[in-house]
């Protein structure tokens, strides 16, 4: 059996109660019985390690003192800024996400390979899936009725605080022009998806378990859509990356697209037989479809049950 025992906040290397932090890494002490090791866990990479007490020490003054064994970026405190939607007092909220470098992709998914840098400037993106309540004031605005709710929908009414589905990518481009936006870039929705600067690498957005952050097939209520923001956000921030509704992005779609991908804010192919990219699954499909990395596609004049958006913005120039 493992025993908790005093923590050591390593920071100044100082006797503490309860768990110690340095950094974005979480570390728990515990020893064995009647042993003369220590193990200590860091929360990002879910490992364990052993070693002799006197070797713990060493290490730990290290990582508290050298600044290339430590990890660079702290838990953020997302910020957030909101944009009001035109002639209505409707409002979307949307996350900084600050610029960076990250590796894109997935070795083990064929049409995710090879994993590659990609360097993206700061955006702004929606903290949530558009809203019905959201598309509601733009179909008002433009004079148009909401779309046709097909028979498979158990539910035949729309809920104002669930993600906006059943409208094509034209549709949701537009939309996006006229809140002031646009559509993300598949690279800076799944740079979005892994937590910016902040990532900690996990599989879904914002967990390793899928339960936490997405609604998928097992876990959906009444199998629909739900209600935005109920779960896990990740670490910008961002709710329902993972899960809910698949989310179209602005570039065309491309299997063997990360081949040739520059490194600099990519914006896919210049067109595609095989429609625009979505990404992030939904309630329908198995836990699994909800890893950041898989990607979709679907042709822009679709519309679907189990597709929505989110809206990004530009960071205004100074």
């Amino acid at each position: 059996m493992l025993k908790k025992i005093d923590c050591i906040n390593i920071a100044s290397l100082s006797i503490t109660k309860g768990t110690f932090y340095r950094s974005k890494c979480v570390f728990n002490l515990t020893e064995l019985k009647n042993s003369t090791c220590f193990y200590f866990s860091i929360d990002f990479q879910n490992t364990q390690i052993g070693m002799k007490k006197s070797v713990l020490w060493v290490v730990l003054a290290a990582w508290a003192t050298v600044p290339f064994l430590s990890y660079a970026q702290t838990d953020p405190k997302p910020k957030s800024v909101f944009y009001k939607l035109p002639s209505d007092t409707t409002r979307i909220e949307y996350v900084v996400v600050e610029g960076g470098t990250f590796t894109m992709g997935d070795s083990t998914v064929s049409d995710a390979k090879p994993l590659h840098p990609v360097t993206l400037n700061g955006f702004y993106m929606g903290k949530y899936e558009v809203t019905i309540k959201q598309y509601k004031v733009f179909l008002k605005a433009k004079g148009l009725p909401m779309p046709p709710i097909y028979d498979q929908w158990k539910d035949q009414n729309w809920h104002d605080n669930e993600p906006m589905v059943y409208i094509s990518w034209d549709e949701a481009a537009e939309f996006c022009k006229w809140a002031g936006g646009r559509l993300p870039t598949e690279a800076e929705w799944e740079y979005a998806a892994r937590g910016g600067k902040y990532s900690k690498n996990y599989r879904y957005s914002g967990s390793n378990r899928p339960d936490e952050v997405a609604w998928h097939s097992d876990n959906a209520k009444d199998q629909r859509t739900q209600a935005v923001g109920k779960l896990k956000p990740n670490e910008l921030g961002l709710y329902d990356m993972s899960g809910n509704v698949w989310e179209w992005c602005s570039d065309w779609y491309g299997r063997k697209y990360y081949q040739v991908s520059p490194r600099e804010n990519p914006q896919g192919p210049d067109s595609s037989p095989m429609g625009k990219v979505r990404r992030g699954s939904s309630w329908f499909f198995p836990p699994t479809r909800s890893r950041i990395a898989l990607r979709e596609h679907y042709a822009p004049s679709t519309r679907v049950y189990g597709t929505g958006f989110r809206v990004v913005r530009d960071v205004p120039k100074e």
